[in-house]
């Protein structure tokens, strides 16, 4: 029998895991609000107990702080976070079966179907060409690192301990959105929305 719960995550500019990603992003000569991740964990009974963790301490926000347009040109600036499985006593199979999608609603760059999660803010003051990659290890440089891609969702299963807590590292990075060239990255508002879906077996 399946047991089933969710990470939300959100993803803003101006303001990024059920998860929801916020950021704000800005000029090279204005910095931008804080990228944030907000996070909302529903748990139902055979599942462990998650949560997001950001620089080793609980917390609903993954904050990038000032970006420049520069730096998502570049795809330098990144953040890295984990979900912590806990209280896993219950799930016999030692393992969680995990999928990012996008929200209802929400698009992946390249009309749909790429790597990234795209802007939702649209009109006048969004930031345009601009999108959040998500990737496992907490280094987005570290060659092992997979893609939790948008537009091709593919499950990651997790070992995770009955008696200790297990950390899955995470990363998310500003890119520049497909098939946009780096000219195209303007400065304003960012939002995007996905969900981790955890399933236990």
């Amino acid at each position: 029998m399946k047991k089933i719960n969710s990470v939300y995550c959100s993803l803003i500019s101006g303001l990024l895991i059920t998860s929801s990603l916020y950021m704000n992003i800005a000029s090279a000569a204005e910095g931008t609000e804080s990228l944030k991740l907000d996070v909302i964990t529903t748990v139902t009974a055979g599942t462990c107990k998650v949560k997001l963790m950001v620089d080793k301490v609980e917390n609903n926000t993954v904050a990038f702080g000032d970006v420049y347009t520069s730096e998502v040109v570049n795809e330098s600036k990144s953040k890295s976070f984990s979900l912590i499985f806990s209280e896993c006593e219950s799930v016999n199979s030692g393992q969680a079966k995990i999928t990012l999608r996008p929200k209802s609603g929400v698009s992946c760059d390249a009309a749909g179907a790429g790597n990234a999660f795209a802007n939702t803010v649209t009109g006048a003051g969004s930031a345009s060409a601009v999108a959040v990659a998500i990737r496992t290890k907490s280094d987005p440089k570290d060659a092992s690192g997979e893609p939790l891609n948008c537009g091709s969702p593919v499950q990651k299963t997790v070992r995770i301990s009955p008696t200790a807590d297990t950390e899955w590292p995470l990363n998310a990075r500003l890119v520049v959105a497909a098939p946009n060239s780096s000219d195209a990255v303007t400065a304003g508002s960012f939002s995007s929305q996905g969900t981790f879906n955890i399933v236990y077996e």
